[in-house]
């Protein structure tokens, strides 16, 4: 296992860190929690020492799984958590709107400390941007936080480039994560160069596109109607098509390095200038085929070639609210 240093932080992760959305979601098609427990402790003995999960993953359900799994070991991993997201007002599954005022920040890292057991968060983060709250005011709850001891850095998720730039003068601002993989590559423009000035660490999220850069799927798949990959564009008739050209540059890239299509694309974001990829699992296959990626290098030239393979193959959307592009 591969590690860096996280942005201006003084931590060493490794550049593969499971994200636990599935773990304690039931819209991925379900995870059984046994499963889920023996997946996460196969990823600390691998070497992974870096775990991603979310208050709204489940509402807590996530971070209760996530705690538990990593019983014992705590000492040695980091956990980074999100605050932020509320339920839908209609009592669906799903996320609804986003609120950071500063006066939840207490209530909210205390519920995620109970869930995982722990009493420090080592990075705790902004899940969106509410489009009303002063970053000031955002930076100042974060920064309360870490004079109480409750988390050790703070970071945002979902903002715009602008904002990493403004809120690096803070100390305890070192991290941001964000969509990245070969189909949704927006931000290799803006947010990885605010990044890279700010020293903040760039967590790359979603970077097998839901699976799609896996390559399990021969044809356009048929989700539930309350799946997350439901209505994602290139889960589409019209994207779906438009990734193929894309996937079949990797399956002959990937059958020359020895390597599966899950390597190559969480290859591809290291390269591509995240500091960890941020990888989903259900099962520890998927944990053993995600540990491998860091073993898996990528020339410039190689870099270059399924970059421009896939460019042009998504829908660009807006997912930084009032902090928009």
């Amino acid at each position: 296992m591969r590690y860096q240093r996280f942005g201006k932080s003084d931590m060493e992760v490794s550049v593969v860190c499971p994200g636990n959305w599935a773990s304690g979601e039931k819209r991925w098609g379900g995870v059984e929690e046994d499963e889920a427990i023996r997946a996460t402790r196969l990823a600390a003995d691998l070497g992974i020492n870096f775990f991603d999960t979310a208050k709204s993953y489940g509402w807590g359900a996530s971070e209760r799984l996530l705690g538990k799994s990593l019983a014992g070991v705590r000492q040695n991993v980091y956990i980074t958590t999100k605050m932020g997201r509320k339920p839908r007002s209609d009592g669906k599954p799903g996320m609804g709107p986003v609120d950071l005022s500063p006066e939840l920040y207490g209530d909210a890292i205390d519920e995620s400390l109970r869930n995982l057991q722990t009493d420090y968060v080592d990075l705790f983060m902004a899940h969106a941007y509410d489009g009303t709250t002063p970053l000031h005011d955002m930076a100042g709850g974060f920064e309360r936080l870490r004079e109480q001891g409750k988390i050790r850095w703070w970071g945002i998720s979902n903002f715009d480039a602008a904002a990493v730039r403004e809120l690096a003068q803070y100390p305890g601002f070192a991290g941001y994560q964000g969509l990245l993989n070969l189909v949704e590559q927006d931000a290799l423009n803006d947010i990885i160069p605010a990044c890279n000035e700010s020293g903040v660490g760039f967590m790359g999220f979603t970077p097998l596109g839901m699976g799609l850069l896996t390559g399990k799927y021969a044809e356009l798949p048929a989700f539930a109607a309350n799946d997350v990959r439901t209505g994602r564009y290139y889960f589409t008739t019209q994207g779906f098509a438009a990734a193929q050209p894309g996937l079949e540059v990797m399956r002959r890239m990937a059958e020359t390095k020895g390597a599966t299509l899950a390597q190559l694309a969480s290859a591809w974001v290291f390269a591509a200038g995240a500091t960890v990829t941020v990888v989903g699992f259900k099962s520890e296959s998927q944990v053993r085929d995600n540990a491998a990626a860091s073993d898996v290098t990528l020339s410039e030239a190689e870099v270059r070639e399924l970059t421009q393979a896939f460019q042009g193959t998504s829908a660009s959307e807006d997912r930084y609210g009032a902090r928009g592009k």
